[in-house]
This record gives structure tokens, C-alpha cells and sequence, in this order.
């Protein structure tokens, strides 16, 4: 483009013409038209402001409304969730005190039938109806009696959550053994736990209490030794609901330390490991939770057909920090449980327990 094509600008102080729709010169002062220039952009200002305030305003009564339950907004049901605060460390500790009179409990042995019974009678009088699954197995000893002990607070009857304790002890410790932490801590917890969630609604998933027995070894774990229990309720609860249906397994174990230290094995479903600290957090508990390397327990027979499972256990059950020297020694005794730990315990499975009705999980492939 030449010199000549450009057009000349008027001057600040000139009028500038437009044409109106007759194309007639139209000839405006700049200093009005700044002047109402000012005047459209103060109310352009004004308006915008407006409009925050009324958005903020806005956002702070949807922020309120959101925050009540459903029934204080839409008159509807809040969905339904356990109670945690129905969970009574004291009444857990001393169910523990009646099943410690039943020691030891090795698998095979009548006070192991005992201990069942004991198990079965306390459900029941929970106006729960309990079921007895007695099995044989084969062990390092030869074929041994194993029972596994349930019973489910009916929801939907078409999808469970499970929650488990071992109730047996390690064979070979002696007399004495009463293994107090290690199955008569998660033992009373769960007894008393299905007491307070026994009442449920068909709108959520029937809630499994499984006690199950030989989850201790004889010699080595192997194929024939340990896990008993749980291999057995890996194979006959999908019978009923599924692998599929089987939405979640929290196994609690060696929960009752007084020096509280819970190491969640690496080899539980990761989401559900996220979601076990996010609860202790809300029990401002979280310090008291951390990762730990993998363990074999009762978790693991339901891991390995895919089903979310976790294992809730103090593997630091010691004389001193992060060490384990009561571990299956006399020393595992009802002196070193807290009633304050079952309690923590239970408030935090039942806080993920509500949190697994509310969000299912996602599966992994």
C-alpha cells in the first residue's frame, strides 16, 4: 500500500463525521461523546458490581443448602448411614473379657467349638440369626474340623460388605495363651459391632459378620496351612452373592493395643486404603494410621478372586515402638488392650462402611 492510499485522522480538537441511516452527516462533539463515554462506563461498573454481589450471595445459599441433609432440603429420607458414635469401647472390652475365659482356641480342639458357640449365642442375642459352616481341611496334623460363624443384617440381599475377624489362636503356645490382641481383640469388637449396625434397610447391602477360624498356621503357611477360614468363605459366599456382589471385605485384626499403631498392608485394594485414612483423619486419628509392607492374612483369599478387600491391622504390638514381641507370646494378655482403641477401631469401620454405601468403589480389572 502506497503513501497515498492512507487516510488522514481527524484532529483531537476537529469533529469527526458519521452518517445516520439516510446518510446524512451526523457531526458529534469528542468532548460530549467522552463525556457519555464515562457515563456508560460508570454504569457498566455498576452493573458488573451488582452482578457479583448477587452471584456471591447466590453462591453462599447454595453452599448452605448443600451443606444440610437431604430431608432438611427436599423433605426426602437422609441416605442411610451407621451410627459411629453407637460404638462403646467399654462394652466391646468386656464382651473380650467373657470370650478370654475360652482360651486358647487352636483349630480342631473342642474349646475352638467352644469359642463358636460362644460366637454364635452372642450374635444371636443380637436378634441376628447366626449360622454355623463347620468344614473339614486338610493340615500339616491331617484333616482338621474347622468352623466359620456368620451373620448378616439384611439390606438389599443381592450385594454384601463383609466384615471379618479370626477367632482362633496359634497352636503350641501353651495354657496360658489367651492371644487377648491377636483374635480376641477383632473378635469382641465385631460382636459388638453387630449389635450396634444390626438394624438395617433394604436400600444398602446386607452387612456380612463372619468370624472364621485357622487363620493361623500349624507349621508355614501354604496351601494347606493357614487361611482356612476365609479360603473356606471365598468359596461359598460368591455362591450367594457373586463375585461381583461381594462389594467390600474389611478384615479387622490385632486391633486392641493400647499403643494404638495401625500398618495397613500394601496388599490391600487401594482404594480402600485411601478411604481407611481419609476416616481416621476424621477421627483425628491419622497420625495413628500408615502403610506397611505386605501381609498374608485373612484379606488376601478374597483378594485373589478380585474381590476389594483390607486388612485393618497393628503388626507393631510391642514393648516398644515398632516392635512386635507380645506377638504370639503370653504376653498378648487383656492388660495390653484398650477399650479407647476399640472404639477408635469401630468408629472408623463404621465410617467406612458408610462411606461404601454412599460411593461404591470402583472395581479394579
Amino acid at each position: 500500500m502506497s503513501a497515498s492510499t492512507w487516510h488522514q485522522w481527524p484532529s483531537p480538537t476537529a469533529s469527526a463525521c458519521n452518517q445516520d441511516a439516510n446518510n446524512r452527516p451526523v457531526t458529534f462533539d469528542l468532548e460530549r461523546n467522552a463525556n457519555l463515554c464515562n457515563y456508560h462506563n460508570m454504569r457498566l461498573r455498576i452493573a458488573t458490581a451488582f452482578a457479583l454481589l448477587l452471584f456471591l450471595a447466590l453462591g453462599i445459599t447454595l453452599f448452605q443448602v448443600s451443606d444440610r441433609l437431604p430431608e432438611e432440603t427436599a423433605g426426602q429420607a437422609a441416605p442411610f448411614a451407621f451410627d459411629p458414635g453407637s460404638i462403646d469401647g467399654s462394652a466391646a472390652y468386656q464382651i473380650l473379657g467373657e470370650f478370654l475365659k475360652i482360651s486358647p482356641r487352636d483349630s480342631g480342639t473342642d474349646q475352638a467349638k467352644t469359642a463358636a458357640l460362644f460366637i454364635k449365642s452372642a450374635l444371636e442375642n443380637t436378634g441376628l440369626t447366626a449360622e454355623i459352616d463347620e468344614f473339614l481341611d486338610y493340615t500339616p496334623k491331617g484333616q482338621t474340623v474347622f468352623r466359620n460363624i456368620t451373620a448378616t443384617a439384611p439390606g438389599n440381599s443381592n450385594s454384601c460388605i463383609v466384615l471379618l475377624s479370626h477367632y482362633d489362636t496359634k497352636s503350641g503356645l501353651g495354657s496360658n495363651f489367651t492371644g487377648a490382641n491377636d483374635s480376641g481383640s477383632s473378635t469382641a469388637l465385631l460382636i459388638h459391632m453387630a449389635s450396634a449396625m444390626g438394624t438395617t434397610t433394604a436400600s444398602i447391602p446386607d452387612i456380612v459378620f463372619a468370624f472364621v477360624d485357622g487363620e493361623e498356621c500349624m507349621e508355614n503357611y501354604s496351601n494347606s496351612d493357614g487361611l482356612h477360614g476365609s479360603t473356606r468363605l471365598a468359596e461359598t459366599l460368591p455362591a450367594r452373592y457373586g463375585v461381583e456382589g461381594i462389594k467390600a471385605v474389611i478384615v479387622l485384626d490385632m486391633i486392641g493395643d493400647k499403643d494404638l499403631t495401625v500398618t495397613v498392608p500394601r496388599n490391600s485394594y487401594p482404594e480402600l486404603i485411601q478411604r481407611v485414612f481419609k476416616e481416621a483423619e476424621k477421627e483425628g486419628a491419622r497420625n495413628r494410621f500408615s502403610l506397611y509392607g505386605p501381609i498374608l492374612d485373612d484379606h488376601e483369599p478374597f483378594r485373589r478372586i478380585g474381590v476389594p478387600a483390607i486388612d485393618i491391622i497393628d503388626f507393631y504390638y510391642g514393648s516398644s515402638p515398632r516392635q512386635n514381641d507380645y506377638w504370639h507370646t503370653e504376653n498378648d494378655s487383656i492388660d495390653k488392650v484398650a477399650p479407647e482403641s476399640l472404639e477408635l477401631i469401630g468408629r472408623i469401620t463404621v465410617r467406612l462402611v458408610n462411606s461404601l454405601i454412599a460411593n461404591p468403589l470402583d472395581r479394579l480389572d
